[in-house]
């Protein structure tokens, strides 16, 4: 019992770290609570991949805490009293993740618990019909976001896909290098899901109104969604995991509110994760099924149109595509051929759409500054705090890239898009050249300005204190200014503000509020690789290579703790707990 308690105690602590006034209160309570399991525990050894997570992890704290307090990661160490705190703390964190594995294998070891006695009805219904009795359970949950936020969620991308859609000119037009003077498109964002957009419009105003239209596109991308949130519990059925997990995750599906609510967001990101989770089962199927059998012509062909759909819904999918079938190439023998023939087909199907259609169509390529978040991030904070060591020629190389002289104004800690913004697109390659010259050379002098830079920009990725742009819930008025679009709310306000009340508070409420954690769920990824390496079964890593590559994309991206970015990693998460526990045990 005393177990259990201090454990509760720990779980609660960092659920709620969140409330800086607590902060130290809340540590020594994990600290104390871990310093007396510890003692009961101190006779069980856990694997050195296990231990090198524990120190991983106790790291991504320390520097969490902080970013998150001071901005500054000289604080760990600009004193005595701080670098003795940051041993302190350093070791109380690995003790504490230390015991995190010891009873994680003490629950991995335990034998199998009866069925869960309530809701036996809807369990044999879910055994019987897995993605039916799913995807009507969670299309019933689905109305009431449906008719709360009728017809869409738009924010600002997919309003502006709609404007490029009627070729209405947009900032993005202006970032980069225009192709054709009469086309206002960008492939800045996803040309096929901006055309779905806009044909679902357009058919809708056909059929009755505006409204209407982007009503069309919330079903056909909810139904699109909800098919593969119910094919992943039939797929766990398929795997003989047990009814009671099934049921679990098909509750967490219906009443966590991150998995619903941007089922009706036009966001691009919606699709993307739904193809990401088919992909990544899909790589999970080839890992097991055909290291020793031949693969079909039918599932090669399956896994090629995944992965295509993967790029076309964003453009850093291909990097995922292309580097997790290298991953596959190097891993099968007999199928070896079959890969290397469908990574080809991919990179040659991309290249044709990139190089042949979209010049065709005149379609204008995105600008490279949305590659370049990270060095842009590291010089506006160099010359916001550092502008006295900056040289005048350096400085005019810097102004031709990026406008010197409001860089300083423009630099926001956790958002790289105001400094970015400013990018001058006629930049040469020859000038980016220069300028990574100059951004090399104040590396050297200021290495800690950079880390600094890097961190405030991208820490929440790593630390499940921090939480930020959650979900998206306002009402836009980009779309409706001169009359393009006739898109409006209907009356419902109250029944928005009770589902955007609960969707606010879920992150904060102890334990539970950690699946929507950004920085906990990419812990998670690295305790599920601990295990398997642990267990040997090594083999899965390949399985997890498309998350590690999108919680790196997540690192390098203009924004720290966006959810939507971490959607592709998280939302297919809970699977393969499931998926790994059983080969595991």
């Amino acid at each position: 019992m005393i177990d259990i308690i201090l454990g509760l105690l720990i779980i609660i602590s960092f659920s709620l770290l969140t409330i800086s006034k607590l902060n130290f209160l809340l540590i020594t309570i994990i600290f104390i609570s871990s310093a007396i399991l510890s003692l009961r525990n101190s006779n069980i050894k856990i694997s050195k991949s296990k231990f090198v997570v524990s120190i991983i992890l106790s790291i991504f704290m320390i520097v969490g805490d902080t970013i998150y307090e001071y901005n500054n990661i000289i604080y760990l160490f600009n004193n005595i009293e701080n670098i003795i705190l940051t041993i302190y703390k350093v070791l109380g964190y690995i003790v504490t993740f230390r015991l995190m594995f010891i009873y994680i294998d003490k629950y991995l070891s335990k034998g199998e618990k009866k069925e869960f006695k309530l809701f036996k009805w809807y369990i044999s219904k879910l055994e019987k019909y897995p993605f039916k009795t799913s995807f009507i359970s969670l299309f019933i949950v689905l109305s009431i976001y449906m008719i709360a936020f009728y017809p869409i969620v738009l924010c600002p991308d997919p309003s502006y896909q709609i404007k490029m859609f009627f070729n209405i000119p947009t900032n993005y037009i202006e970032y980069g290098i225009q192709r054709n003077p009469n086309v206002f498109m960008t492939n800045h964002h996803p040309i096929l899901q901006t055309y779905l957009i806009g044909w679902c419009l357009s058919l809708g105003r056909l059929i009755l109104n505006d409204n209407f239209g982007l009503f069309i596109y919330t079903l056909l991308q909810s139904v699109i969604y909800l098919s593969v949130l119910s094919y992943t519990i039939k797929f766990l059925k398929d795997h003989n995991i047990k009814s009671k997990y099934l049921l679990i995750l098909l509750f967490i599906y219906m009443f966590v509110p991150m998995y619903l609510i941007y089922s009706v967001s036009a966001v691009k990101d919606t699709l993307y994760t739904a193809f990401m989770i088919l992909y990544v089962l899909k790589i999970y199927d080839f890992i097991n099924k055909y290291k020793d059998n031949k693969i079909s012509i039918l599932e090669i062909l399956t896994i090629f149109i995944i992965a295509l759909l993967i790029c076309l819904f964003r453009n850093n999918g291909l990097y995922v595509v292309v580097i997790s079938l290298l991953g596959l190439i190097l891993y099968t023998k007999k199928n070896k051929i079959k890969v290397v023939l469908l990574l080809l087909l991919v990179m040659i199907s991309m290249y044709s759409y990139n190089n042949i259609l979209i010049p065709i169509l005149g379609i204008s390529d995105g600008s490279i500054r949305e590659a370049l978040s990270v060095p842009f991030q590291q010089t506006a904070r160099l010359v916001k705090y550092h502008d006295d060591i900056i040289e005048e020629e350096d400085k005019k190389i810097i102004d031709n890239i990026l406008i010197y002289d409001t860089l300083k104004d423009r630099y926001d800690m956790e958002l790289s898009d105001p400094v970015k913004n400013k990018f001058n697109k006629y930049t040469t390659n020859e000038d980016l050249k220069k300028y990574f010259i100059v951004w090399g050379k104040y590396l050297l002098k200021e290495p800690i300005c950079y880390i600094n830079a890097t961190l405030n920009n991208t820490y929440g990725y790593i630390y499940p204190v921090k939480h930020n742009w959650y979900f998206y819930f306002k009402y836009d008025k980009r779309v409706t200014k001169d009359n393009l679009v006739d898109y409006k709310y209907n009356k419902l306000g109250i029944l928005r503000k009770i589902i955007v009340g609960y969707a606010y508070i879920f992150p904060y409420i102890p334990f539970i509020g950690l699946i929507s954690s950004i920085g906990f769920n990419t812990w998670i990824v690295l305790i599920l690789t601990a295990y398997l390496i642990t267990n040997k079964k090594s083999k899965y890593i390949h399985v997890l290579i498309p998350l590690y590559l999108s919680i790196l994309i997540c690192i390098v991206s203009p924004a720290n703790t966006y959810f939507r970015y971490a959607m592709p990693y998280i939302y297919v998460l809970p699977s393969l707990i499931l998926l790994f526990r059983k080969e595991i045990k």
